[in-house]
């Protein structure tokens, strides 16, 4: 018989909903100190804890802010050397056409250098000293 009242008995209650706190997260209302309006802090005292939470969580975003701080500043630096990386790789390209432009030039001009001293030799002339004189000097 005293199994048939225990199966005959209420259910019990649901436990009490969950209390939020900045440290843990979610936890229930028995823990966080009691049935909820039967022990409830006064206000100066909820403002004190929030207060204690917020100067131990201060640190935590002043770190967490340097972290992201220093990301942006290498991220900004990695940009600017890449960009000068790629305006030294353009220079250097650059030089690379002028010198070869320069060296083709240089072939030329020593060509033409070739063709005029042959060109002086096969010039006869009365006074041969004197006319080789000026055209070097002419060419020069």
């Amino acid at each position: 018989m005293a199994e048939d009242a225990s199966r005959l008995a209420l259910p019990t209650p649901p436990s009490s909903p969950p209390v939020r706190s900045l440290e843990h997260g979610v936890r229930p209302a028995s823990e966080a100190g009691g049935s909820g309006f039967g022990s409830a802090f006064s206000p100066q005292e909820n403002s004190f804890g929030l207060l204690q939470k917020l100067q131990d969580f201060v640190p935590e975003v002043k770190s967490q802010y340097k972290i992201y701080e220093d990301a942006v500043v290498q991220k900004t630096r990695l940009v600017k050397v890449d960009s000068g990386l790629k305006e030294l790789g353009e220079s250097v390209d650059k030089l690379k056409k002028e010198s070869k432009n320069m060296l083709l030039r240089a072939s030329f001009g020593e060509e033409e250098l070739q063709r005029g001293r042959t060109k002086i030799r096969l010039r006869p002339s009365f006074n041969y000293a004197i006319q080789r004189g000026k055209q070097v000097t002419a060419l020069i």
